[in-house]
C-alpha cells in the first residue's frame, strides 16, 4: 500500500518511532496524568536497560564496520540498506544515550509534592517529564525493533 507515493514500510522507518513516541506522550499528559512517585523506581532502574542497549549498538556498529566475513562484505555490498543500517543504528545509540541520561536526572531529582504556590502550572511540569520519559522510552522501543528489522533485511 502506498501514501503519497512511499510504502508504508518507509513511512514505518520515517515516522513510525516518533509518531508512537509523541502518542504515548499525549496519552500520558492528558488522560493517564502519571504520578511521579509510582514510577520513581521504574525511571530510576532504566538507565541499566538503556546502557545495555546503548553498548549492545556501539559493538554491533563496531563489529559491522571493521568485519571482514563475507556476511558483512555483502552487506556492504547493498548501499541503500546498508546507509539505513547504520543511520539507525546511529538514532538508537544517541536516542538511549539520551534517555538514560534523562531518566538517571529524573529518577534521582527531588520533586517536591507541592510547591505549586512559588512555580505557577508546576503540576503539569511534573506530568511533562514523565510524559516525556514514556514517550521517548516508546520510541527507543520502536526503532529498536525497526534496527532489527534492517538488520534481518540486510542478512537476507
Amino acid at each position: 500500500m502506498r501514501v503519497f507515493g512511499k510504502t508504508t514500510s518507509y513511512w514505518l522507518e520515517k515516522c513510525g518511532g516518533t509518531l508512537c513516541g509523541g502518542f504515548v506522550f499525549i496519552l500520558f499528559f492528558t488522560i493517564i496524568k502519571p504520578e511521579y512517585y509510582s514510577y520513581k523506581e521504574l525511571i530510576k532502574e532504566f538507565p541499566s536497560i538503556g546502557m545495555c542497549a546503548f553498548g549492545f549498538m556501539l559493538t554491533f556498529l563496531g563489529i559491522i564496520l571493521q568485519g571482514d566475513s563475507s556476511t558483512i562484505k555483502y552487506m556492504k555490498s547493498r548501499p541503500v540498506l546498508y546507509d539505513k543500517f547504520i543511520a539507525y543504528n546511529k538514532i538508537v545509540v544517541i536516542l538511549s544515550l539520551i534517555i538514560s541520561i534523562y531518566s538517571y536526572i529524573l529518577g534521582y531529582a527531588k520533586i517536591a509534592i507541592d510547591i505549586s504556590s512559588v512555580i505557577p502550572y508546576y503540576s503539569y511540569f511534573k506530568d511533562i517529564f514523565i510524559a516525556l520519559f514514556w514517550g521517548l522510552a516508546t520510541k527507543l522501543l520502536i526503532d529498536i525493533c525497526i534496527f532489527v528489522r534492517l538488520f534481518y533485511l540486510l542478512l537476507k
